[in-house]
């Protein structure tokens, strides 16, 4: 794993036209409904990474690439970056990666199995249980829990409610006191594998264990601290293989 060897896969990217499609704000048909935007800040940092990377990049709304898909007018693409995130409909959220499998088009940062499986926290939690990581209860008998909605992602729609107080739009696991953590997983180019990057713990100012990272907080992004931190290594195996069995192909968190 040297220098030398990352330059030798950046220079076979060299050239590569990277399709970055994203979905139009004030876009009002029911499919493309969303409760998430990527904003204009997102999307410049992903065009400088295509930059750097002396890739060419094509910039479309997700109703002109399946147009053009369809149609059989797509200009040439050799990977489709997925920025149709935040979809309210679980089905359409995997309408890119499954045009791109159609197509053979690699998508980034996953295909729709893998948002399918993913996003449905209840699939997500049978698949997390064989891979043996000790999960909170889910629907306890008394006391608070956290409500995650099924097919939401960034926090959307998380709360902390009575156990009794929740609806069948998702599940309510045991809210366990303490502080939240982020592991990212990402693909490594070299050995072909998924690895585990440092691990992120969230708290509030007043080290509070019984404040958790919800919808409001990390839409404002202040009201609490960040830490590196050190997970041994059988949790860190038990997320790869959660990764791959959830089909991580890029990257997760």
């Amino acid at each position: 794993m040297t220098i030398k060897s990352f330059q030798d896969v950046l220079y076979k990217l060299q050239g590569k036209t990277v399709a970055v499609v994203y979905i139009f704000e004030g876009e009002d048909s029911d499919g493309f409904e969303h409760y998430d935007i990527w904003q204009s800040d997102v999307i410049g940092e992903w065009l400088n990474a295509i930059q750097l990377n002396h890739c060419h990049p094509l910039i479309l709304d997700v109703r002109t690439f399946i147009q053009k898909a369809i149609s059989n007018t797509l200009p040439h693409v050799d990977f489709v970056l997925n920025l149709n995130a935040g979809n309210k409909k679980l089905s359409t959220l995997g309408l890119v990666p499954s045009i791109c499998s159609f197509l053979n088009i690699p998508c980034i940062p996953c295909d729709t199995v893998s948002i399918i499986t993913g996003e449905h926290k209840i699939i997500a939690n049978y698949i997390a249980n064989v891979t043996e990581l000790n999960l909170p209860k889910i629907n306890p008998n008394m006391g608070e829990c956290i409500f995650r909605p099924i097919n939401f992602g960034s926090s959307r729609g998380v709360a902390k409610v009575k156990s009794n107080n929740y609806t069948n739009a998702g599940i309510c696991q045991e809210f366990i006191q303490g502080y939240d953590i982020t592991t990212p997983i990402l693909y490594h180019p070299l050995n072909e594998k998924l690895q585990a990057l440092p691990t992120v713990m969230y708290y509030s100012y007043d080290k509070d264990i019984n404040w958790f990272f919800n919808e409001e907080v990390k839409e404002k992004r202040c009201g609490y601290k960040m830490k590196i931190l050190q997970i041994d290594s059988l949790t860190e195996k038990q997320y790869i293989n959660l990764s791959e069995k959830l089909n991580i192909n890029c990257y997760c968190r």
